[in-house]
Order: C-alpha cells, then structure tokens, then sequence
C-alpha cells in the first residue's frame, strides 16, 4: 500500500520487486494501469474503509460483503 498516487513509478518498482498487488489511497495514472495490465499486476485505487476501485487485475480480488 502507497499513501500517495499509484503511479508509473511505483508500478515499475512493484514489477522489478515481485509485488503482484499495489494498493493507494489515491487514483492511478492511465499509464501506471496500461503498464499493470501489460504485466498482470493488480492496481488498486481511492482506498478508503470497505471502498476502493480495481483499476487491473480484476480477476484476482476475492472480497466478501459484510451487509
């Protein structure tokens, strides 16, 4: 998890270190998700509580609701 922006950068060194998800309290850049995407990393955005937006690699969250 980032406290800033997921961007560019931050994807890279994900992808250089192994991390397979990143998380940030903040939006990504459109290039930060393209380069996720390219490389099969999970993008995470705007997370706050129960709330956030999957911006790549939709396929791997495994969320459960608690109504």
């Amino acid at each position: 998890m980032v406290s800033g922006r997921g961007g560019f950068e931050i994807v890279q060194k994900a992808l250089v270190a192994g991390v397979p998800v990143v998380a940030s309290v903040s939006a990504s850049s459109s290039l930060a998700v393209q380069l996720a995407r390219d490389y099969g990393l999970t993008l995470v955005g705007f997370l706050r509580g129960s709330r956030f937006v999957v911006y790549a690699g939709e396929g791997r969250q495994n969320v459960e609701s608690n109504p």
